[in-house]
């Protein structure tokens, strides 16, 4: 399943503190006219770095490399999310799966977003902690969010203190997934482990990565990662490990 994070409300440039390992250093973002942006919470929440436009992450599993699941991000120059697209690729065919347009007021405030692709039944709204990292990710029905809607679904994420993913937990109509992360000496994603559970199922899925390409502002543009999955339905156990390549097309200012 793919599903688009977001960010909202970034309060122009709050970086925090960007650090990777062990150093002491804090570097904080400060933004003149005419600077490039570099750092921001929201290019940090897509692993990027440096005067990003877009990128388009995809990815497939080597067992069926024709099926390819994609995420795109667009930014504006202050570094904040302006449109997150997810869709599927089979062959020749091209499904849309979320198309998420954000605008903001005049006081940087990101507005909610309706899904372009459900015709506005769906609306995306984020919320932030006071670094102007995103925390939560809810996408319901715009009109009546309290009445639900299989289509619904909230995201809530936690940081560590070098300002990386920590945890990433998403909630759907009747089930559950919390993925933990960790990271190398250089702070970059190395292991990622996913707790899954629906209605008679239940699976743990450890991933491990391998970078194989990286562009010239230190962007990751191809990594391997070697999927070891453990499930219960309904009682029948099993384990099967598979290979994704992710790739990502990064396009600068």
């Amino acid at each position: 399943m793919v599903i688009a994070g977001c960010v909202l409300l970034c309060a122009s440039c709050a970086c925090g503190r960007g650090k990777s390992g062990g150093a002491d250093s804090d570097s904080v973002c400060h933004r003149e006219s005419g600077e490039e942006v570099v750092s921001s919470p929201d290019l940090a929440f897509k692993e990027l770095s440096g005067p990003v436009k877009s990128a388009v992450l995809e990815f497939f599993s080597l067992d069926n490399p024709d099926e390819i699941s994609a995420d795109s991000v667009s930014y504006d120059d202050e570094g904040r999310v302006r449109g997150l697209v997810s869709y599927y690729r089979s062959g020749r065919d091209r499904t849309l799966a979320s198309d998420f347009r954000f605008d903001y007021t005049s006081e940087g405030e990101m507005l909610p977003a309706p899904d372009r692709v459900t015709g506005g039944n769906l609306e995306a709204r984020i919320g932030r902690d006071g670094l102007g990292r995103i925390v939560d990710f809810v996408c319901e029905l715009s009109e009546d969010p309290e009445n639900g809607d299989e289509g619904a679904y909230r995201e809530e994420y936690s940081w560590d203190e070098y300002d990386r993913l920590k945890s990433y937990e998403l909630t759907g109509w009747e089930w559950t997934a919390r993925t933990t992360y960790s990271y190398d000496a250089q702070g970059r994603r190395s292991k990622a482990v996913t707790v899954s559970s629906d209605i008679g199922f239940e699976s743990t899925d450890t991933q491990t990565y391998s970078y194989k390409a990286f562009d010239s502002h230190g962007n990751w543009t191809e990594r391997e990662v070697k999927v070891v999955s453990e499930q219960d339905e309904d009682g029948v156990k099993s384990r099967h490990t598979s290979v994704r390549i992710e790739r990502r097309r990064i396009h600068y200012r």
